[in-house]
């Protein structure tokens, strides 16, 4: 008898995913962007592949949506590269859900965090990005005279 295995992750297909993505399109042209249909595919992807190595659940697909949209209205974010960027940051986000559980920030908390970072000593710098939060969040660096006192 075969059994074939499914994945839980799957719960949000990649291609429902990758529909509502092309459906921001709108509101991301406001800021000069546009993702393509390939771009939407392969963030959808990296969306499923992040969970999966993560290691988490994630039934809605709302979370990809709110980094695109988000991040989207950054200075920092360029046009040519901002899919690729896109499946950065929702790796990163993943990451930063799985390792630091003991924040208790909202999802959209963490992702305006994020965007914070991202903006400012990140410069737009991924790669620096997933270290710069737990800093931030932990109170390692002085905040700017319009941050929020508090994280939670």
């Amino acid at each position: 008898m075969n059994i074939g295995i499914i994945s839980i992750n799957s719960a949000f297909p990649a291609q429902t995913e990758k529909e509502n993505i092309l459906g921001l399109n709108g509101k991301l042209s406001e800021n000069g962007l546009i993702i393509s249909e390939n771009q939407a595919l392969s963030i959808a992807e990296a969306r499923e592949s992040s969970l999966q190595s993560n290691g988490r659940i994630e039934f809605s697909g709302k979370t990809a949506e709110k980094i695109i949209l988000e991040f989207g209205k950054s200075a920092c974010i360029d046009r040519d590269t901002f899919a690729d960027t896109v499946c950065e940051l929702i790796d990163i986000f993943y990451y930063l859900r799985n390792g630091y559980p003991e924040t208790r920030l909202s999802d959209d908390r963490l992702i305006s965090v994020m965007r914070e970072c991202f903006d400012n000593e990140c410069a737009g710098d991924t790669d620096l990005l997933a270290d710069a939060v737990p800093d931030r969040l932990a109170g390692k660096r002085k905040k700017s005279p319009t941050e929020p006192e508090s994280y939670e």
